[in-house]
């Protein structure tokens, strides 16, 4: 499957997309920064009670998702469809879902459920439709798929009357590093029913009124802490 179209840059949907767009990029900011003044730690290095960031390569649990545009392999992604209307973008399709996995660095292991976590997901592959010779001339079955299962059916076909519509997707792909906080508690796996079976492992769960905090930002994956 050519999936050239995928890395067409999303465009400005208009101006009060910008006030939108805003709006969103500064909450992931914020919760970047959030992230980012935790001292990283290496797993093996926690101890129970303790809100850590631990960074490591991703590792499904079970058998690993299948984003619905790239059809990626992962264990956590987030795809979002807007149309282009007046007043700003107008969001018609939007999937979350992800499933436990594993954080392995060297030092150790760790079970995270990303489930209501607070993520900053790069969103590394996006694309649009609707512009005038711009390719593609027809929407992608991966983005129309998605809008059906959001009960949204839009032309497949470019016409001058159609608004245009941006998707973009980003993952947490098996093997990728990412970093994660959240209250520690060490486990024995043995018997748990997971790859590794057998080992020591470190759960992370969400802090008492708060949320695990998880992403694959590069900025915020290699940084120390506290800064």
């Amino acid at each position: 499957m050519d999936l050239s179209y995928l890395l067409v840059p999303v465009a400005m949907l208009g101006a009060a997309g910008v006030v939108y767009g805003a709006r969103y990029v500064g909450a992931r900011s914020v919760l970047r920064r959030k992230i980012r003044a935790v001292p990283r730690q290496p797993i093996g290095a926690a101890r129970s009670g303790e809100i850590v960031r631990i960074t490591g390569r991703v590792q499904s649990v079970a058998e690993p998702l299948v984003a619905p545009i790239s059809l990626r392999k992962c264990a956590y992604y987030e795809a979002i469809v807007e149309r282009g209307v007046k007043g700003g973008p107008d969001r018609i399709g939007h999937e979350l879902r992800g499933h436990a996995f594993l954080v392995r660095d060297g030092s150790g292991v760790a079970l995270v459920d990303p489930r209501g976590a607070a993520a900053v997901i790069t969103y590394d592959v996006s694309g649009e439709f609707g512009r005038p010779l711009t390719p593609p001339d027809e929407l992608p079955d991966e983005v129309d798929a998605l809008l059906r299962r959001n009960d949204v059916t839009v032309s497949r076909t470019k016409s001058a009357f159609e608004p245009v519509i941006a998707w973009r997707e980003g993952v947490l792909a098996e093997g990728e590093l990412v970093t994660v906080v959240g209250r520690c508690q060490w486990e024995d796996a043995e018997g748990a029913g997971y790859r590794g079976e057998g080992e020591k492992r470190l759960v992370i769960t969400a802090p008492v009124g708060e949320k695990v905090m998880l992403t694959d930002d590069r900025s915020v994956v290699l940084a120390s802490g506290r800064g």
